[in-house]
């Protein structure tokens, strides 16, 4: 009978181990709906009205200004970019906090199985990270049911739903970066590059594709690739809001199960991990191999790009191939 996914010993260790990140983390994305209005209801409780003139004391929902503003756009909010690492970093330490402590070994050697361990990890962790969006979303919940509030319930509970959707999806791609990389550096910095690179993979491949006059910028397959760097890069969700919004009924499913994704290949990678790698750059592969083969494809296609107007077809794409083969072999110059 195969292992679960979830362990009881675990998920208290879990939580002994993440409890103050999940405070400190909770503090930082309540700024905007709880710290702020509540921090603004202290200032009306101690002014004078008749002193202050501020428009605070004449509207009785201003204080929820902000709260709506962050349920229309979250981005300048600390529900945007704030959100966005901390989902990130809680998925990557999952893993590399043990691994940059030596303690993963240790917990690996234990009766457990591995998929108990990963599942456990990815549970506690993503639950935790639920249990901060819903704290607060019944807090400008409950205010809104007391309150004048320039906002509505279905408007916060619509917000809760689209930005738990993406955080969990940002989550698994955390927790995944951490499985394949060695150090704990190398999976934050792995987790913040998967996040935020695919839109400009996207643009790089869609000039190169029509320098080289392969798929011309006038022609759909244009617009459909750089569409999917654009629903790939999970940032994009917060920092273009309101697409989101439009297409929620479709991509909050999407997300959901594109996190489920992400955690059965992070547990099923996990199963499969070299513990003895552990502080290199990556556990799978030739780390070397795999940067120089990367940075080889992608000096070529700036190369190609930047002297794309001024060569034909041909030269281009002997162009590409002399760049890869050249910065391929420097790199392996320098391996030796």
């Amino acid at each position: 009978m195969r292992a679960s996914f979830w362990n009881k010993a675990i998920a208290w260790k879990e939580w002994r181990q993440h409890k103050g990140k999940f405070w400190g983390f909770g503090v930082i994305l309540s700024i905007t709906p709880i710290i702020n209005p509540v921090f603004l209801f202290i200032i009306k409780a101690v002014d004078k009205p008749h002193v202050n003139p501020d428009p605070i004391f004449n509207d009785p929902a201003a204080w929820s200004g902000s709260i709506a503003a962050m349920l229309n756009s979250p981005s300048n909010s600390s529900m945007g970019i704030f959100a966005v690492l901390v989902a990130l970093g809680l998925g990557a330490l999952a893993v590399a906090q043990e691994r940059s402590e030596n303690t993963l070994e240790f917990l690996v050697a234990t009766p457990l199985s591995r998929r108990e361990i990963a599942g456990t990890k990815f549970l506690v962790g993503a639950g935790g990270l639920v249990c901060i969006m819903f704290v607060n979303f019944l807090f400008i919940t409950a205010l809104a049911l007391i309150l004048p509030a320039d906002y509505t319930i279905a408007e916060a509970f619509g917000w809760f739903v689209r930005e738990t959707a993406v955080l969990l999806a940002l989550f698994g791609l955390g927790f995944l970066a951490a499985v394949v990389t060695g150090n704990l550096v190398a999976s934050l910095l792995g987790a913040l590059a998967v996040a935020f690179s695919p839109y400009y993979i996207a643009v790089i491949l869609c000039e190169l594709l029509q320098t080289l006059g392969i798929i011309p910028r006038e022609y759909a397959a244009y617009d459909m690739l750089m569409n999917i760097g654009r629903y790939m890069t999970l940032p994009q969700y917060i920092s273009d809001y309101q697409n989101f919004v439009s297409h929620a009924a479709l991509l909050v499913p999407a997300l959901l199960l594109a996190a489920l994704a992400l955690f059965f290949l992070a547990a099923a990678l996990f199963e499969r991990n070299p513990l003895e790698r552990g502080g290199q750059l990556l556990v799978f592969g030739d780390t070397k191999r795999i940067i120089a083969a990367v940075s080889s494809l992608f000096v070529a296609a700036l190369v190609t790009i930047a002297v794309g107007n001024r060569s034909s077809n041909l030269t281009l794409i002997l162009v590409f191939l002399g760049v890869c083969l050249l910065a391929a072999g420097i790199a392996a110059l320098v391996r030796k």
